[in-house]
């Protein structure tokens, strides 16, 4: 019997554009092509109700941050919109890329984790994870713990995520894997000597750089441009190309900085662009 698996979202993972510039659809795509059927647990419902004032008190009257679906109540609104959709599928085992759809669930299949953070790594890292209200922190660490413990098996993506769960969260190293993320690009499969074909046909004078987001200054573009600029100096030409988001809006750019503004993926126009541009960049 072919596995299935419920891949849990709050977002409508059918769409390229829900999350990561396409990660979410190409993961569930990955593991179509790989003969794993998929039952889209998604998009949900936040039922905010009074959490909602709440959200306000904390933003307008106490200028803090407050995480509206890291409340228990809503976490636990979540997880009953989950088991109610899950109990129609014949899904052999759960997959979610965000804990906060699975922090409460109560379900008999095996549940796992496929994340690209925890809530201690974001913790003063990310602007929105900063200034947060001392009720914030609590349900945050609480609702990450829950999922933690709720899986048979949590997977980061990066070493660095991986080592926050283990020593914020005391998971059981044999517990914790590190499985990077695919290209989230729909011309994604390339094999070794294809690879080092495009590495090897690169100038050895000139070093291109590329920075993929949405958001300029929450992944870090100033630093992207400082340090375009202090190779250059050094006596490296080097570009940077910048997808995903207008820095000219945050400041003036100087010649070696090319921006491409966002890419839609889910048209042709975007497809065909990402699919002829961005892979010779990445790989």
């Amino acid at each position: 019997m072919a596995m299935r698996v419920a891949y849990v979202t709050t977002y409508n993972a059918q769409q390229i554009r829900s999350w990561g510039g396409g990660t979410a659809y190409f993961m569930a795509q990955e593991f179509q092509e790989q003969g794993v059927g998929i039952d889209y647990i998604g998009p949900l419902t936040e039922h905010r109700g009074w959490t909602g004032l709440k959200w306000r008190f904390y933003r307008h009257i106490l200028k803090q941050n407050y995480f509206l679906e890291r409340n228990k109540q809503v976490a636990q609104d979540l997880a009953n919109q989950v088991s109610k959709k899950l109990n129609a599928t014949s899904a052999n085992a759960v997959l979610a890329p965000i804990p906060t759809p699975i922090c409460y669930l109560d379900c008999p299949q095996p549940v796992t984790l496929w994340a690209d953070a925890t809530f201690a790594g974001l913790v003063n890292f990310y602007p929105d994870f900063c200034n947060l209200s001392q009720e914030s922190l609590n349900d945050g660490h609480t609702s990450e713990q829950a999922a933690l413990d709720r899986c048979r098996v949590a997977i980061f993506s990066s070493d660095w995520a991986a080592r926050t769960a283990v020593e914020h969260y005391n998971l059981a190293p044999s517990k914790v894997k590190v499985v990077p993320y695919g290209a989230n690009l729909a011309d994604g499969h390339r094999d070794y000597d294809k690879i080092k074909s495009i590495v090897y046909a690169r100038p050895s004078n000139h070093c291109q750089l590329l920075l993929l987001g949405v958001d300029w200054v929450r992944k870090g573009g100033s630093l992207a441009l400082e340090v375009t600029r202090m190779l250059n100096q050094a006596g490296l030409n080097t570009t940077l190309t910048v997808v995903g988001c207008d820095p000219a809006s945050a400041q003036p750019l100087p010649d070696f900085v090319h921006s491409l503004g966002f890419i839609d993926k889910s048209s042709a126009v975007g497809t065909q662009k990402s699919m002829t541009y961005l892979p010779n960049h990445i790989f």
